[in-house]
């Protein structure tokens, strides 16, 4: 696997890797994953708004970005399935945002018309575990974003994002729009 630092290795009969040394070496971008060769997977990842410029780490949760993430990685369970030869599984997941208590719910880049008074009081916030069968996340991945961000965003004073959020952002992620 080579001889960088931030090569895949293996650690207690798993396969991990902590991507410190990328480029962008700050919290956003330092993924540390874990795989198990029964095919469960752990991703941690910092929150990318606290490396803006401009902006005070801890203070601000972007409205797109956490349903971006969960898209890729749901996309990411999809591919694996079709990879380990088993289309036909169920992937079960759960997200757990750390770290938000006094964030505001903003809008980066000003995409969105945000009101900035959507603010977090609690330090985390978890969905449900949610079961989808990996052959239909592809064709209802704005749905299932939308259940499993639900929780986080309603933690924002009960914030309720339009289903339009979802439907857009995962089109913008699927073309490679920022």
């Amino acid at each position: 696997m080579g001889s960088s630092s931030m090569a895949p290795h293996t650690w207690d009969g798993m396969i991990e890797c902590w991507l410190k040394d990328s480029a962008s070496a700050d919290a956003g971008h330092s993924d540390f994953w874990v795989a198990s060769p029964k095919g469960m997977f752990y991703l941690l990842r910092g929150h990318a708004e606290d490396c803006l410029r401009g902006r005070e780490p801890g203070t601000v949760l972007d409205v797109s970005l956490p349903a971006w993430r969960v898209g890729e990685c749901l996309l990411h369970a999809q591919r694996m399935a079709t990879a380990l030869g088993d289309p036909l599984s169920e992937i079960l997941f759960q997200v757990v945002w750390y770290g938000l208590a006094n964030r505001t719910l903003v809008s980066i880049g000003d995409r969105r018309f945000m009101t900035d008074d959507d603010i977090c009081v609690e330090p985390t916030v978890a969905s449900p575990p949610c079961r989808v069968p990996a052959k239909t996340i592809s064709d209802t991945l704005p749905e299932i974003v939308g259940q499993a961000t639900g929780p986080l965003y309603a933690a924002f004073n009960f914030f309720e994002p339009p289903a339009s959020l979802f439907s857009e952002e995962m089109k913008r992620m699927r073309s490679g729009r920022p």
